[in-house]
């Protein structure tokens, strides 16, 4: 015997009528457009005049190699270097640095009196551009208080990369002090030389090594044409002997 079953399954007619829905919305257009319209132009109310103008005061910052380069002694040579473009914006936004901005007396004095270091940094950007610019931004609502910001935070950047890989400042301002020391202890004794020698025994002794000068290069002329007859008379005799 087989036993066949059948079932029978209903499912809800759930379709959407799209010709009673365009119906529809053609019917509500003139209300659709009403609240679009309203919507926008309170947005805009709101953002032009509800909202407070806000100012970002930008600072670009170039990481260039020297333009000039010194060889000094082995102790104290240094190779400047640059950094990789990938740590420039993490350098930029570092938590110490950007204190250091925040406790800085010139951001002090223009702040907002109870500004939070963390509503402080909320307004600060960097934005990475190629591989050796930095573009550094602050908003606010006042523009001095951003450009003060930001002209600050771009000075210690900036000091913070010479110093990581600059030379050494040290040791060139060291080095700079001995040579105006000794430019000035050579100018002191040239002075007293020229005191006390008497009047154109320089120019005197001047023209002597210039006449003794002379003299050597006659000699020196003399020597090479005796070296060539010398080698010919050399030749000469070679030749004869065959």
């Amino acid at each position: 015997m087989r036993i066949v079953i059948a079932i029978e399954s209903k499912f809800p007619d759930d379709e959407i009528d799209l010709r009673d829905l365009i119906h529809t919305l053609f019917r509500k257009k003139w209300f659709i457009l009403g609240i679009t319209l309203v919507a926008a132009v309170t947005a805009f109310v709101y953002s032009r005049y509800g909202l407070p103008t806000r100012y970002t005061a930008q600072a670009q910052v170039l990481i260039t190699k020297p333009l000039y380069t010194t060889n000094l002694e082995s102790r104290i040579q240094s190779i400047p270097q640059t950094p990789e473009a990938s740590v420039l914006k993490d350098l930029a936004l570092a938590q110490d640095l950007l204190w250091s901005v925040y406790t800085s007396p010139d951001v002090t004095a223009v702040l907002d009196k109870g500004m939070s270091f963390e509503q402080f940094t909320a307004n600060m950007s960097a934005k990475l551009a190629g591989t050796s610019k930095l573009f550094l931004g602050v908003s606010s609502t006042d523009p001095k208080i951003s450009a003060t910001i930001v002209n600050v935070w771009a000075d210690k950047f900036a000091t913070r990369i010479n110093s990581l890989y600059s030379v050494n400042e040290k040791v060139l301002t060291i080095i700079e002090k001995e040579a105006q020391n000794a430019r000035q202890k050579w100018d002191a004794a040239e002075q007293t030389l020229m005191e006390k020698l008497p009047d154109g025994i320089v120019e005197t002794r001047k023209i002597e090594l210039e006449n003794k000068q002379n003299t050597l290069f006659t000699y020196l002329d003399t020597l090479t044409q005796l070296d060539l007859l010398t080698s010919d008379a050399q030749s000469l005799q070679l030749r004869l002997d065959a």
